[in-house]
């Protein structure tokens, strides 16, 4: 039986990410193969925070990782190490207002 797909619920601002059409796993540390078993092309850190350098929705990206709790990818323009500490840091502003 073939897979159904879900239709994908995306905010507005996704259409004006600089990422738009790039391939999701230049943005992806993940080592897993693909579902079709191929192995994923290598992991470039610069060539994925280059598209966010110019991104005019980074802020909307960031604050969508973070409420996602985004653990392998690039985001925002923050590697998955950055979003753990951008996380850190949210919680404790929150617990200080």
């Amino acid at each position: 039986m073939a897979r159904r797909r879900l239709p994908m619920i995306s905010p507005g601002w996704h259409t004006r990410a600089a990422c738009k059409g790039a391939p999701g796993w230049l943005f992806s540390n993940d080592k897993e193969p693909f579902r079709d078993g191929r192995p994923r092309p290598e992991y470039d850190e610069a060539k994925a925070k280059a598209y966010c350098v110019r991104c005019p929705v980074r802020a909307e990206c960031l604050d969508e990782a973070i409420a996602m709790d985004e653990r392998h990818v690039i985001r925002g323009g923050l590697n998955p190490d950055e979003l753990a500490e951008e996380r850190r840091r949210r919680r404790s502003l929150a617990r200080v207002a």
